[in-house]
Formats: C-alpha cells, structure tokens, sequence
C-alpha cells in the first residue's frame, strides 16, 4: 500500500507541475508519507527485537521451571511478568499497525484529492485554456481586428481549432483586401452613398462630399432631399421610392443640387440590400456625374434644330 500510494503521488506531480501551491502540496504529503514509513520501521524493528528477547527469556524459564519440577514463586511471578510483557509489546504493535493504516488511508483520501486537482489543472492546461484563448481570438476577429496574432497550433483537439481559426483569418485578411482594393477602385470612378431603410444618408465617400458642394457632417443622417432640384416630377421619385422598397434595384438620371447652387446630372443606379426578413435593410446609391454629357446632349439637340429649321426655310 506505501509503495502505492507513493507511485500514484507521483505520477500525479507531472499534471499539477503548472501550480505551485498543488505541487507544493504533494510533495509536502510524499514527504509525510515517507517520515511515516521510516518510522513504521523504526517500531516494527524495536518490537521485534523486545518480542524476540521476551520470548528467548520466556522460553529459558520455562525450560529451567521444568528442570526443577518446583518453580518458586518468584520465578513464577517472573515469567508471568515477562508474559504480560509479550502480551503488551504485541497489542502496541497491533495497536500501531491500525494506525498506520488509518494514517495511510488518510493519505490516500488526500491522494484521491490530489487525483482530482491534478485533472482540473490537466482539464484546465489542455482544454479550458485552449478554448477560453480561441473564443478570444474568434470575438476579436468579429469586432473587425484580423490582425489578431493567433498562438502556434498543437497535435490536438484545440489545436485544431486554432489552425482553423488561423486559416479563417488569413481569408478574412484576403477577402478584406480584396474588398479593399474594389472599394478604392468605385470610389475613384464614382459617387457612393448608403442611407437606411427610411433614407437617411449613413455613408458618403469623398467623391460624394466633393461633388455636392457639402461637408460629410452636413451630409451624416439627412435625407437626399437636401440635394434635390425641383427639376423632377413627384411622380419620378415615387416610382424611384416604390422600387427599391419592393427589392428591386432602381436605374436613372437625377438633376441635383449641389450646396453652391449649381446644378448637375447624375446617373444614378439604387440597389437595396436585402435582409434575413427579406425586406430591403439599407441602400446603396451609385452615382456618375453626365453634367458634360448632358451639356454635350444639349448642344447637339440645338445644332440638329437649327439644321431642320434651315432645311424647313429653303424648302419653303
């Protein structure tokens, strides 16, 4: 049972080696234990060496009261005295021995406890650790931070995790560019704005704040009323409105206003953004300026009217 007990204790140090106050308590009882055993040695020797003595004693004076055939008392008394003595050494002997066992069944109480805190700190080093580290990671990539440094995986479950977390960032980081580079490239060309489902602006590139003649504070959270021109009919915008609010996407040139005054055509191009209810959740606008086209539009209209005014006035 010592020898046991004193394998599982050790055995159980290398799980606990992460704490020190565990580790610290473990081997506090190894030594314990062993002080123990060394004194249990100690007792057995003493009493062996006394019963044998007693015994040897015992066993002469029986021998000699058998010799004389006529014991005298105080022979008598003696060997009864060396037979209590026998009887004595034996029950503390005894008596010890059930110590040692309540003792050593303590210890393995303590060993079972130890077991137990040795798998928690295991559970805790290999898994909870693990997981608590890659949950983490997971939040901080969806708060937008791809740049998240992600620890080196290892040869099991969490590590895996990890390596798919790691493979999951480098396609966000990919992807992003992409998106990136998509964006620079519209927003180079074109006018972009988003507004919410009731058209309010929530997003203007610097194409957009340039071309309006308004700063981005002055655009964030009005409506594109505030760019309108009173060039278009009522009806223009409601079937503009109707449009996109049923999901479908709205193309067509829009005269508007820009903060200066000054006037100015767009092609526009409206595409609502559908949600999981499948209603429209927001709206992209994608505008061009055709202010030269339409000047350009304008001019030839005038040129080919004066021709057919000319050929109107030979003819006649």
């Amino acid at each position: 049972r010592y020898r046991d007990t004193r394998a599982a204790i050790r055995q159980l140090l290398p799980f606990i080696a992460g704490n020190d106050q565990a580790t610290r308590i473990a081997e506090d009882f190894l030594t314990a234990h062993d002080l123990l055993y060394v004194d249990y040695l100690e007792a057995i020797a003493v009493f062996n060496y006394y019963f044998e003595r007693a015994d040897r004693s015992i066993s002469s004076y029986e021998y000699a009261a058998g010799i004389d055939e006529a014991p005298s008392s105080l022979l008598s008394r003696l060997v009864s005295a060396v037979t209590t003595h026998r009887e004595r050494v034996l029950a503390a002997q005894s008596r010890d021995m059930r110590l040692l066992e309540l003792q050593l069944s303590t210890l393995g109480g303590v060993m079972i406890a130890l077991t137990f805190l040795g798998l928690f700190f295991l559970l805790r080093n290999t898994v909870i650790r693990p997981l608590a580290l890659a949950t983490r990671v997971a939040r901080r990539l969806s708060d937008g931070h791809f740049d998240t440094p992600i620890p080196p995986a290892t040869h099991d479950e969490s590590g895996q995790l990890l390596e798919a977390l790691s493979v999951m960032q480098e396609n966000i980081q990919r992807r992003t560019k992409d998106l990136s580079d998509l964006q620079a490239a519209i927003d180079a060309h074109a006018i972009v704005s988003m507004s919410d489902v009731e058209g309010r602006i929530t997003y203007v590139n610097e194409r957009f704040v340039s071309e309006s003649g308004y700063d981005r504070e002055e655009l964030i959270g009005q409506n594109h009323r505030l760019m309108r021109s009173d060039h278009h009919t009522p009806d223009f915008f409601k079937d503009l409105w109707d449009t996109i609010t049923a999901g479908r996407t709205w193309h067509g040139e829009v005269l508007n206003r820009r903060g200066t005054g000054e006037l100015y055509w767009v092609d526009t191009t409206i595409y609502p953004v559908i949600g999981a209810n499948g209603k429209p959740e927001r709206y992209i606008a994608i505008r061009t300026d055709i202010s030269s086209l339409k000047t350009v539009q304008r001019q030839l209209t005038k040129a080919r009217d004066a021709a057919l005014r000319a050929t109107l006035a030979k003819s006649a």
